[in-house]
Order: C-alpha cells, then structure tokens, then sequence
C-alpha cells in the first residue's frame, strides 16, 4: 500500500466525514420515525385509559342499582321475615305465595 499523498489523505477524510454524516442523518430519522409511534402509543393509551375509566364508572353505577335494588326487596320485606308461613298467607289472602 502507497503512502497516502496530503490530497489523498484530505479525500479520505472528507469520505470518512460524508458516511459520518450519513450514519447521523440515518440515526436522526430513525430518531424521528420512534418519537412518531411513541405519540401514536401515548393518544392510543390515553384513548383506551378514558374507556376504561368510563367502563369503570358505568359499572360502579350498575353495581350501586343493584345492591340498591337488592337492599329495598329485603327491606320492603323484612316484616315478613319473623312471621310465619301461615301468618303470611293469612295477611294476603292467596296460598299461592
């Protein structure tokens, strides 16, 4: 291999610089490209976060009704609970209860 001339050795350099500057562009746009899905996933997240909370509520409300609902059967029949069959049947009058 022959010694590099100053020109020679400016030429490669400035081709060592130009993949250098390449390498850099080429890492800056993957970069770009990952920051893009990374917002994509974010709003995605956010979206299914908002659903969910929504979901959530929505089924603490149904649980509330029910439980609700539940709590005023046993209370509206809760006198009933200490008679007995036949005093029941006497109070309403039909022995198909």
């Amino acid at each position: 291999m022959m010694p590099l001339t100053p020109g020679g050795q400016i030429d490669e350099l400035r081709r060592l610089l130009k993949e250098s500057e390449q390498r850099r562009q080429a890492a800056e746009q993957k970069l770009a490209d990952r920051e893009r899905q990374l917002g994509a996933a974010r709003q995605s997240i956010a979206a299914q976060d908002h659903r969910i909370e929504r979901l959530t509520a929505e089924l603490a409300q149904l649980r509330g009704t029910k439980t609700a609902t539940v709590i005023d059967s046993y209370a509206l029949d809760f006198p009933n609970f200490f008679k007995s069959t036949s005093d029941r049947l006497a109070l309403d009058g039909s022995p198909n209860r």
